[in-house]
């Protein structure tokens, strides 16, 4: 489970910011989904744009997160298995 903010509200104001938090916009919950690791600066957005912010927990990490390809990465440059090509 990953612990992700769903960030609500009138958003536009704030929107480069919470993209700079590895936010990404989710079209059918009308919502941001933000990483939880980004406590602090996402309580400053709360504060001064009034916006609506829950925790919640997601089975998977947000599609698309840089931090979440940088793990697949990784993991894939970690492991021992050899390409099918080189054999």
């Amino acid at each position: 489970m990953v612990n992700t903010f769903i960030i609500t509200g009138n958003t536009w104001s704030c929107h480069e910011a919470l993209k700079n938090l590895d936010g990404r916009w989710v079209p059918h919950l009308n919502a941001w989904l933000v990483p939880a690791g980004e406590d602090a600066p996402v309580r400053r957005l709360r504060e001064q744009a009034d916006l609506n912010v829950r925790l919640i927990a997601l089975p998977i990490d947000l599609p698309g997160s840089s931090k979440a390809a940088a793990a697949v990465r990784a993991r894939a440059a970690a492991s021992r298995t050899p390409s099918p090509a080189a054999r």
